[in-house]
């Protein structure tokens, strides 16, 4: 059972390994992607962002591996039944397993039957051959990508988000050299999405294997439990809900604003988006050892913890989103200008509502992931949806009158409706009712499994 020391020793190396793991990849993104941008070209690099985005799919089919799976293996772990242990990850394997294998095999139904580019427009016919290409290597990486998931879920319900750090670390390590060698040799979008998410996945299915045949080999010897894959099952629907939300008011709007402005119009907004998913992936690598962490206190009745857990991450996500979103907004022509070349040149406009969209979704995403911990993921996830929504409506409302930047307005404006101030009180409604009656609220965080 983790004590009150252990949780935080566990939480100082999963924060400092993030770090770690996060610098590294960051040289995939200070290092190889301007250099492939550079040698695509503006165009052709916005058509491999466009692409890229398209792994949101992933997330959508991950009903099993994802804060389901994390969620049991803390219970398990807190009440130190390694059988209950197996019977979490055996039940999510098998859930991942066969949902992605029908997802998979339906994108590659999709891809044999109609041209891919038509999915974002007719001015990306130029690209058709490695559009198409691009899409089936994507289909095919989807069930070893999920259930790759399932891997890293479990670490971090066993608190163990450092060993999992460590394997980031050499996968973007081995990425760089992917796309140094794409650039080099094999200057296409496939090859550049293989370096950049395949060589990631492989390794990832690697730690997957590892994990479950290798580190913990009893994990795997148990059969489909009924009850306990509805409760992973129901878990991760919140989760599919909130991305399905999250890609409506994110890619949604960027395939909009393609079919309007064609792959060079939108080629600016892409990058500034590939900067913010490059700061949103710094916060989820702070907050991964958090939220399971959180979850084990809330168990224990350790609350006093679980508030200064959360103040003490809240303060340093908080400090890391307004030093970018002021960089960013005074000198992010002459970052990208250096980062990705000339071709890059985003209006002060565009530059100046990106900033505010990037304080919005970080402090969105650090809340989602608490909440997540405290088990309000259902709350946080109908939020995210509306979110949205709503920004759909409002792009289609303000596009005409200021372009481009209208897809940060309405991200960032349906950000401030939708989940703002709102996630903030149930972070402080949920630690209130535990102090108060912290037996009650302990208990009712778990589900029964039957």
């Amino acid at each position: 059972m983790t004590t009150t020391n252990e949780r935080s020793h566990r939480l100082r190396k999963g924060l400092i390994t993030s770090v770690i793991s996060k610098c590294t990849s960051i040289l995939v993104q200070f290092l190889g992607l301007p250099l492939a941008h550079r040698v695509f070209g503006h165009d052709r690099y916005g058509v491999y962002l466009l692409l890229f985005g398209l792994l949101g799919l992933i997330n959508l089919i991950n009903i099993g591996g994802g804060p389901g799976l994390t969620l049991g293996i803390v219970k398990a772990a807190a009440e130190d039944d390694s059988k209950l242990q197996a019977v979490y990850y055996s039940t999510s394997a098998r859930i991942v397993a066969l949902a992605s294998g029908v997802v998979s095999l339906g994108l590659i139904i999709y891809w044999a039957c109609q041209p891919v580019y038509l999915l974002f427009g007719a001015e990306f016919k130029p690209f058709a051959p490695e559009i198409q290409t691009s899409f089936l290597l994507l289909a095919l990486l989807v069930p070893l990508a999920t259930l790759s998931n399932s891997g890293f879920a479990a670490r971090a319900g066993y608190q163990e988000q450092f060993i999992s750090n460590k394997w980031m670390t050499v996968e973007s390590v081995l990425s760089v050299i992917g796309i140094l060698c794409t650039v080099k040799f094999f200057p296409s979008i496939p090859a550049l999405l293989f370096s950049v998410y395949g060589i990631p996945t492989l390794l990832r299915f690697t730690h997957f294997l590892h994990l479950g045949l290798i580190a913990r080999p009893f994990l795997m010897k148990e059969k489909l439990h009924g009850p306990i894959a509805k409760e992973i099952i129901a878990s991760n629907l919140a989760m599919t809900l909130m991305t399905i939300g999250a890609a409506i008011g994110s890619q949604g709007l960027i395939i909009l604003l393609g079919r309007i402005l064609g792959p060079d119009g939108i080629a600016d907004t892409t990058l500034l988006l590939s900067v913010g998913n490059l700061v949103i992936g710094f916060v989820l690598l702070l907050t991964a050892p958090v939220w399971p962490a959180l979850n084990d206190a809330l168990l224990k009745k350790d609350i006093a913890w679980a508030e200064r857990a959360y103040l003490k991450s809240l303060a340093l996500v908080l400090g890391m989103s307004l030093c970018i979103g002021i960089v960013m907004s005074l000198y992010g022509r002459t970052i990208l200008g250096v980062w990705f070349g000339k071709q890059a040149n985003p209006s002060n406009e565009l530059l100046f509502t990106f900033a505010l969209f990037l304080a919005a979704n970080t402090i969105e995403t650090y809340h989602y992931y608490v909440l997540l911990g405290l088990r309000s993921q259902w709350q946080a996830a109908i939020a995210v949806l509306a979110r949205g929504i709503l920004s759909v409506a409002l792009f289609e409302v303000i596009e005409k009158q200021f372009g481009a930047p209208s897809v940060f307005i309405s991200m960032f404006s349906s950000m401030a409706v939708c989940t703002g101030a709102y996630y903030v009180y149930l972070v402080q409604h949920r630690l209130l009712r535990a102090k108060k009656e912290p037996t009650a609220i302990s208990e009712g965080l778990i589900e029964p499994t039957g």
